[in-house]
């Protein structure tokens, strides 16, 4: 066991290895799969510590005509599971909770990755179901907004503070912790925690400033899901601040409260982390104007995500060398998903796909917005259409939208359309080694990075410019859309459609009259998303600009 204490330790709610292993719901687990990958090939000293949330997000299925929302308990422990021996206790909301720790075996090729659970034997009904479902659970699943706000409170505490017990006991001396987004900052708060009890003499200001030198983090989104507030009255209960330790209800206040008299959970991080990231180089910007004005927090850095191309990359578009050889490859892997999931579709025709998290401010209904209009272009024989993504259990919009677009994809108006259910990371990589063009479609400035893009093999991007997306050479994807919000939603959403159809135009046209610059242009993306878009070179920033 590795007892340097040179070792990173990344902390995430959530981590994307193997399909086999639902411990994930989107891009964040993905990005932390990835680098947990990529940290072994690149001799970096990393430790990885999640959640073993054994019922995941959820399982999406078609049910009658509508889309049906899962649960399946996850059991295969023995296949997939090193028992550690370790199990400790935290106190949550006045309860023992048991903390076991797992560690992934070793046989994906990754840094030591160790999950922390609390649905075990001994515990209790409510504390097993802290760490069974991801981020808490749901409403879906029977909660009302009251208990979901404790049961996340409680997560979080068993995922920072368990993380830290976790490795101290796994005889790991961290010279950095890595929190991914606001829902670790538990373990912010633990480290300051343990400094003021272990150095009596210690002021406030000088622990905060010791836990700066070991803490890093990363926030991975602007939008409020990933910069969760809770009522302080909550947040003091589930950690049972009754005075008697150095932390306090005053403290968090002055640590995480946010301009609505609430707990912050970035707040937090940001305000007890040396330095901090934003995933792209917009996103910076966007970053500092959300943070601007508030005290003491992190220097803020960009460093653009990336993603593990030896993993997503399949064998035959990294041999390709030559503009045949890439189109060969694509008409293969576009071959395999349309007798997979469409066997009427034309592999000769091009094929768009759309593939990520189902929320708002993806718009993955953008395309129709204008349902004319996309009917004929999908009738008339130049383009076809797959679709799949999850909304989250509690966003009956989004549930409502998928199951629209699910009846417009059983119309007679709309052939060539065609929405999966169970988006994982199986059909991440089939669709992006299918399709001709990848479409994204973020209400911008909402879009961090986004990685999807990042994966499509041999796939053309048309993209609105946000996230990574702006820094892409804009000759390999066609760029479409606005770069800044608008004042009115509704007006940018116009304007953007706008864009699209004059976007998937201009695609449509390459690719069928110019069939040599399509190709080449798909080489090119291919051989830009190897070099400029991997996780290596992310990873490399990391140790040079964030641990340093």
């Amino acid at each position: 066991m590795d007892t340097n204490n040179e070792v990173v330790a990344s902390i995430s709610p959530e981590i994307a290895i193997d399909q086999r292993l639902p411990f994930y719901s989107g891009g964040l687990g993905v990005v932390e799969g990835d680098s947990a990958r990529t940290a072994p090939k690149m001799g970096y000293n990393m430790v990885f510590v999640s959640l073993l949330a054994r019922e995941g997000y959820y399982d999406q299925y078609i049910d009658e005509n509508k889309m049906g929302i899962r649960y399946v308990r996850w059991e295969r422990e023995q296949e997939f599971l090193d028992d550690t021996g370790i199990l400790f206790p935290i106190e949550v909301n006045g309860k023992i909770n048991w903390v076991k720790v797992w560690q992934i075996k070793d046989i994906f090729n990754t840094a030591p990755i160790y999950l922390l659970d609390t649905d075990i034997e001994q515990n209790d009904y409510l504390a097993r179901l802290n760490t069974r479902r991801l981020y808490g659970g749901t409403c879906h699943s029977g909660l009302n907004t009251e208990e979901l706000g404790k049961r996340k409170v409680a997560q979080f505490q068993i995922l920072g503070q368990g993380a830290v017990e976790a490795l101290r006991r796994l005889k790991y001396r961290p010279r950095k912790y890595h929190l991914n987004e606001g829902h670790c900052a538990f373990a912010a708060l633990e480290l300051l925690n343990r400094t003021l009890l272990e150095s009596e003499n210690m002021t406030l200001q000088e622990a905060v400033k010791h836990c700066k030198s070991k803490i890093v983090f990363t926030t991975h989104t602007p939008v409020p899901a990933g910069n969760e507030s809770f009522d302080f009255s909550v947040v003091s209960q589930m950690m049972n601040l009754n005075g008697h330790g150095p932390l306090n209800v005053e403290l968090l206040k002055i640590l995480g409260g946010d301009p609505f008299g609430q707990f912050n959970l970035a707040s937090c991080c940001m305000r007890l982390s040396g330095k901090a990231n934003a995933v792209s180089q917009k996103h910076l910007g966007v970053a500092k104007d959300m943070w601007e004005g508030m005290d003491g927090i992190a220097p803020l850095i960009g460093i653009t995500n990336g993603v593990d191309q030896d993993f997503w990359q399949y064998e035959d578009f990294k041999d390709a060398d030559t503009p045949e050889k890439t189109a060969a490859a694509k008409l293969a892997h576009k071959s395999e998903v349309i007798n997979k999931y469409a066997p009427w579709f034309d592999p000769n025709i091009a094929l768009g796909c759309w593939g990520r998290r189902w929320a708002a401010y993806k718009r993955p209904q953008l395309f129709f917005r204008d349902a004319e209009w996309a009917s004929n272009i999908l009738k008339n024989g130049k383009l076809q259409l797959i679709i799949a993504g999850k909304p989250h259990p509690d966003d009956k919009d989004r549930i409502d939208d998928w199951n629209n677009l699910l009846k417009l994809s059983k119309s007679k108006d709309f052939p060539n359309l065609v929405l999966l259910p169970g988006y994982e990371l199986g059909m991440m990589k089939e669709l992006q080694g299918a399709a001709d063009i990848w479409i994204n479609t973020p209400r911008s400035p909402n879009e961090a990075s986004g990685t999807s893009g990042m994966k499509a093999n041999g796939a053309i991007n048309l993209t609105i410019p946000d996230g990574w997306a702006c820094e892409m050479e804009p000759t390999n994807g066609f760029l479409f859309g606005t770069y800044a919000p608008m004042s009115n939603i509704f007006t940018q959403d116009n304007a953007d459609f706008e864009g699209l159809k004059e976007a998937v135009n201009n695609a449509l046209t390459m690719h069928y009259f110019n069939r040599k610059d399509w190709n080449r242009k798909m080489l090119n993306s291919n051989r830009e998303r190897m070099e400029r878009w991997s996780m290596k070179r992310t990873l490399g920033a990391y140790f040079e600009k964030l641990y340093k």
